[in-house]
This record gives structure tokens, sequence and C-alpha cells, in this order.
């Protein structure tokens, strides 16, 4: 079975010109709309900064992404040196999370700790951040509420939180992640989880956090 494959699938007319170029529409179909949604998702656009979490291919696709629309400063994260190396191939600037704190390594190259949009390209298999860190499920959610800014949004593409049998804890095996909602109420953060609209019609995205007044419960 092929979730909404009336939409991923693409159909060429010539079977063997498709099956020599294999790797052209798997990225068309898939990885690249996967990481441009997720830019989308997060109101990134001219003159933003934006932080990509991960650079995998989803991550990658997401920051070059992020260039056509414009952005000002696309920092890319992760724990993979040769994948930062090629970040920075096409302009991105880029954070070794297993160096420590984002937050820190975002302020040496904007001068403060926050971003105005950020996208997570990890999933669900995520580690915790430093040097041999565990899988820690929740924690790339978590530290994009960090540091994105108040009033800013979550691309979240392709977060898969269903039954994971091989989870690290009961909570993961469940799908169960621990993330910080009140963080991103506080900060009045949209938070977009899911991939582009799945029907011509234009279905909603699968879960939104709608922005909240930032400040004190009134009595």
């Amino acid at each position: 079975m092929v979730p909404y494959a009336d939409f991923y699938l693409l159909k060429f007319p010539d079977r063997d010109e498709a099956r020599e170029k294999l790797l052209d529409p798997t990225m068309r179909s898939d990885i690249f709309p996967t990481g441009f949604h997720g830019v989308v998702s997060s109101g990134a656009g001219v003159g933003s900064t934006v932080y990509v979490a991960g650079a995998g291919q989803v991550g990658l696709a997401a920051a070059a992404s992020a260039q056509i629309l414009g952005a000002a400063v696309v920092i890319v994260g992760d724990l993979n040196t040769e994948r930062l190396a090629q970040a920075r191939r096409f302009g991105c600037e880029t954070v070794d999370v297993s160096q420590g704190s984002v937050e820190d390594q975002i302020a040496q190259i904007l001068g403060e700790p926050e971003v105005d949009a950020a996208v997570d390209a990890v999933g669900f298999e995520a580690r915790a951040h430093g040097k041999d860190a565990p899988e820690a499920p929740a924690t790339v959610l978590n530290s994009l509420m960090g540091v994105t800014r108040a009033g800013g949004a979550l691309g979240i593409p392709d977060l898969c939180v269903t039954d994971d049998p091989g989870g690290v804890d009961d909570d993961a095996k469940s799908g169960t992640l621990k993330v910080r909602l009140g963080l991103g109420r506080a900060k009045s953060h949209r938070c977009t989880n899911g991939r582009s609209d799945s029907s011509q019609e234009g279905a909603a995205p699968a879960w939104r956090a709608a922005p909240s007044r930032v400040g004190p419960r009134q009595s």
C-alpha cells in the first residue's frame, strides 16, 4: 500500500528510461518536495534566518529550498562532519550538534541564539546533543522550540511517531514524544507536522499548534 499514491507517484511513459534515471524521479517525487514543504511550513522567506536540523538528503533539500525562497542565512545542524561539509559547499553555515549547545553555536554565527524559522529533518530516531549522545526522540523538536524566536514557526515535514517496537524506551516504542509544548505556546510558535497537501482540494496539515498570546495568564 502506498499512502496517497495519486499524489506521490509520478507516471513515466517510458519504463526503461525511468529505471535508468531512478534517482531523478526519487528526488522529484519524495526527497526534494519533503524538504521544500518543511521550509514553506516554517514560514521562511526573503531575509529569513533558518535552522535546518539534519543534514541528510531531506535536510540538504530543505536547506537548498530555503535559499531558493530567499533566506538570508541558512544554518544546518548534524553530527556527521561529511554531511556538514556538503552543506557548506552550497553556502550554508553549519552547527555540529556533537559539540554541545545548538543555541551557543547559532549565536556565534548570527550574534543571537535564535532564528526566524526552523525545520526538523531528523525525525523520530533523533539523538541528544553532545559527543556520543544516546538516542532521544524528542531532542530535535525541543531544540527547535528553543532556537526559534517568539512568533516563529517550525516545519516538521516527515516526523513519524507511530509504534516503534525497536524504540529506545517504552515511550518511544509507543510513538510518544516528551515535547515541551508549554515552551512552544509561550513563544507563540506555529508547528506544522506532515507532508504537503494530499488531495487536490488541499487537505489541512496533520497537526498544528495555533499561536497563542505571549505573557502571563490573566485572572
